[in-house]
């Protein structure tokens, strides 16, 4: 079967994510993460890859990336080769890691990249693991956010005026989370002519 071709992206950038062959768990603990962000360090050094947020789950991991097609390419082809190579090394198994190729989805504009960087952050807590992005340690967010040192591999926000501050980044995350809980208070909160027809049953 041919592959489907590769949608080009207007602006460069692309929302990019890849998923672990179950039932395996791509990040079981810290040292996966560490190994795995390694890698990403690795691809910007050599390829240039600009990297400007990351979210790693347990089956899988979000990027938001700016990269000519080839690039993205090579980059993604050795990350996950080298993530691979050593995740079957440290857990003792040989064979395929990922779930096939990884899936890329152009961003057709500046804004719908800020977006997406914000998607990114809320994985967790749409997860279900956190309340909030501060509390996961295995994302862009708190480098983004202010709250840690950001790796040199890691483009800034205002790079490309995405947000014009890590205050503004911030706000458009706490807005994000409330509209998360809003939607959840009203999947729990109990229906009052449901309730009322249970009880004339």
């Amino acid at each position: 079967m041919t592959r489907p071709v590769r949608i080009p992206s207007p602006t460069g950038f692309f929302h990019v994510t890849s998923r672990a062959l179950q039932p395996l768990r791509l990040f079981a603990d810290r040292s996966d993460c560490l190994s795995f962000l390694h890698g990403l360090a690795r691809t910007h050094t050599e390829d240039s890859l600009e990297i400007h947020a990351y979210c790693l789950m347990g089956t899988h991991f979000h990027l938001v990336v700016r990269a000519e097609p080839d690039v993205l390419r090579r980059s993604m082809k050795c990350l996950k080769g080298w993530y691979a190579l050593g995740l079957n090394a440290r857990c003792g198994r040989v064979g395929p890691v990922f779930d096939g190729r990884y899936r890329a989805f152009p961003v057709k504009t500046e804004a719908h990249a800020a977006a997406a960087i914000v998607y990114l952050a809320l994985n967790p807590v749409r997860a279900g693991i956190t309340r909030h992005p501060d509390e996961w340690p295995y994302s862009s967010h708190r480098a983004h956010a202010g709250l840690e040192a950001r790796p040199h591999w890691l483009a800034s926000l205002d790079r490309l005026a995405l947000f014009a501050s890590a205050a503004s980044y911030r706000d458009a995350i706490d807005a994000a989370v409330q509209q998360i809980r809003n939607e959840e208070r009203v999947r729990t909160s109990p229906d009052p002519y449901l309730e009322q027809a249970r009880r004339e049953l």
